[in-house]
């Protein structure tokens, strides 16, 4: 996916790649968007 795509993918549709179809490129790009430590740990916990 180019990531001027991934930019307009919303976070809960990047949650569901991630989750569901075990997409790391969507995982990548939660990560990079959200520095948050709470927050990164959330997603590693619910992924």
């Amino acid at each position: 996916m180019a990531a001027a795509h991934m930019e307009q993918i919303s976070d809960a549709e990047l949650v569901v790649r991630a989750r569901d179809r075990g997409d790391g490129v969507a995982l990548d790009e939660l990560l990079r968007r959200h520095r948050d430590t709470a927050y990164r740990v959330a997603l590693r916990i619910c992924l």
